[in-house]
């Protein structure tokens, strides 16, 4: 799965959420975004939360919600994903010219449940799927594209989005997130970001926590390629 898709069975909220994030530095190239980038996109994030749900013949997609968040840390010269890898494509098109302006692949847990005997059977299964996009100046469409037939892409939903409509949440963190820095490389589109989830551990557990992310970030950045 790529960094900026994200994927999850729904089950029910874990007592304490605990976030890690990593920033490594990378070389940039070609980092010029006076461009395309700033021709389509402010530098945010547009995050689309929505229910993937189906078996191994049907999908069904339905719009949960959509964020306004901070600054968008993917490539601002690669908008257009050409390398056509993954099982989807999630892509915006310019609502007024029909341009395509931004497109990433991706697998993710709805396609390998689609694999299984139970998905062969019929049945049904939701899993929960969000897509990071920059965030665009102007109204864009939404697409998602699933391999067909041969391996061809073929497009199974499409929205409308207005960056300036009031359904778009910009929502502070929720309570009860702690959130740790465990490396800061440099500027975050610099950067390759690595987010560390605590699975399992609880309020209790938050310093315990903290000292180990604190531990596997400084043994991560010692070794040879980071």
């Amino acid at each position: 799965m790529f960094p900026d898709l994200h994927a999850k069975l729904i089950r029910p909220a874990t007592i304490l959420s605990l976030l890690a994030v990593v920033c490594l530095s990378t070389p940039v190239f070609a980092a010029d975004i006076s461009g395309h980038f700033s021709d389509h996109f402010i530098d945010e994030t547009l995050r689309i939360d929505y229910k993937h749900t189906g078996n191994a013949t049907e999908q069904f997609i339905s719009l949960d919600e959509m964020w306004r968040q901070g600054s968008w840390a993917g490539s601002r010269t690669d908008l257009i994903d050409n390398l056509d890898l993954g099982r989807y494509y999630a892509k915006l098109y310019d609502t007024a010219s029909g341009e395509l302006i931004w497109s990433r692949g991706f697998d993710s847990y709805f396609g390998e449940w689609q694999t299984t005997g139970p998905a062969g059977e019929g049945v049904m299964r939701t899993y929960h799927e969000s897509a990071l996009t920059p965030y665009p100046k102007n109204p864009v469409e939404f697409t998602l594209e699933a391999r067909g037939e041969g391996g061809r892409l073929e497009e199974f939903y499409r929205v409308g989005i207005d960056p300036d409509s009031w359904t778009i949440r910009q929502d502070a963190m929720p309570q009860g997130i702690v959130k740790v820095e465990g490396h800061i490389g440099g500027d975050p589109h610099n950067c390759v970001d690595i987010a560390i989830v605590g699975e399992g551990y609880t309020e209790c557990d938050t310093a315990k926590f903290i000292a180990d992310v604190q531990r596997f970030s400084q043994t991560m950045i010692l070794l040879n390629g980071y």
